[in-house]
């Protein structure tokens, strides 16, 4: 059975330290993480990570590894995200990654990289946000990287991994555009 899984467009208002609205809008889209791919440097056949959906709840996406992932091992989870169809919210200001990290060894297993690329024509896509900053923190959590990127075709977020042992995994739960 295929499960479908939707965007969900969520307006906010922005509340004043009163609590009354200000008129300033924050629009945002969550994405469920279930479509991510592993993919490894010569693409998904080169991958030596993997996706599965997690238990429990089912609905975020673990990541594990077959071996050892160093840095430079180009390691990384892809996620598809979806955009409405008339994208009157602008620029994407920042994205929003939900995590955790289960290892035995704080910061031997991390997020290294967090990326946007831009992509129309299938064969080239132009990364538009990267940002290098470690995300070591066990968690759960979440961490926002700023940008400032108006979308041209498809968005792919993309998670670059490292895994300092095979019995760690880290769990994806929601990502998040506000625009």
């Amino acid at each position: 059975m295929k499960i479908l899984f939707k965007s969900i467009v969520v307006i906010a208002l922005m509340m004043s330290a009163a609590g009354s609205a200000t008129a300033e809008e924050v629009q945002s889209i969550v994405q469920s993480p279930l479509g991510g791919i592993a993919v490894g440097p010569s693409g998904p056949a080169s991958a030596v990570i993997y996706t599965q959906p997690y238990c429990c709840p089912s609905t975020a996406l673990e990541v594990r590894a077959n071996s050892v992932v160093g840095e430079n091992d180009f390691q990384w989870v892809n996620f598809g995200l979806s955009l409405p169809i008339e994208n009157n919210m602008n620029a994407i200001s920042e994205v929003e990654v939900c995590y955790q990290i289960i290892s035995a060894q704080s910061g031997s297993t991390y997020i290294s990289q967090t990326r946007l690329t831009d992509m129309s024509t299938p064969d080239a896509a132009t990364v538009k946000l990267d940002d290098g900053t470690d995300r070591t923190d066990l968690g759960p959590q979440c961490y926002v990287t700023n940008g400032n990127i108006t979308p041209e075709g498809t968005i792919t977020l993309a998670l670059k991994v490292v895994f300092g042992d095979t019995e760690d995994a880290i769990i994806i739960g929601s990502t998040r555009l506000l625009f």
